[in-house]
Formats: C-alpha cells, sequence, structure tokens
C-alpha cells in the first residue's frame, strides 16, 4: 500500500507541473498558453493527492495490526 500511496503522490507532483508549465502567459496576447491542459492538470494533481491522503490511515491500520517481530 505504501508503494501505491508513493506512486500517486509522484503522480499528482507530474500533474501539477504540467499544469505549472501550460499556464503560462504568452506575451504576444496576454492570455494563458492551455488553459484546458491548466485545468485537467491541476484536477489530476488534486485527486492523486488525495486519494494518497486518503488511503494514509488505512496503511496506518495495517501496520498497526501486524503482530511484532520475535
Amino acid at each position: 500500500m505504501g508503494w501505491w500511496i508513493s506512486a500517486l503522490n509522484l503522480l499528482g507532483s507530474v500533474a501539477f507541473g504540467v499544469a505549472a508549465v501550460a499556464s503560462r502567459y504568452l506575451h504576444s496576447t496576454g492570455e494563458i498558453a492551455n488553459l484546458s491542459l491548466t485545468n485537467v492538470g491541476t484536477f489530476l494533481g488534486a485527486l492523486c493527492f488525495f486519494t494518497g491522503a486518503a488511503l494514509l490511515p488505512v496503511e496506518s491500520a495495517r501496520e498497526t495490526s501486524r503482530p511484532a517481530p520475535s
């Protein structure tokens, strides 16, 4: 489960990075370069981080319920 959480956080970071690059302003028009990619990247990044955060209590409960090694 820990690997899934890490992978979701990495994917969320990449999605936010794509959104940041897509949101640059064009000097000629003063508008955002790709508004739809900015919105999709921001949404996917937030969704990945939210899902990873929702899985953290599940992972924590799994680790505390395991017996201690002898």
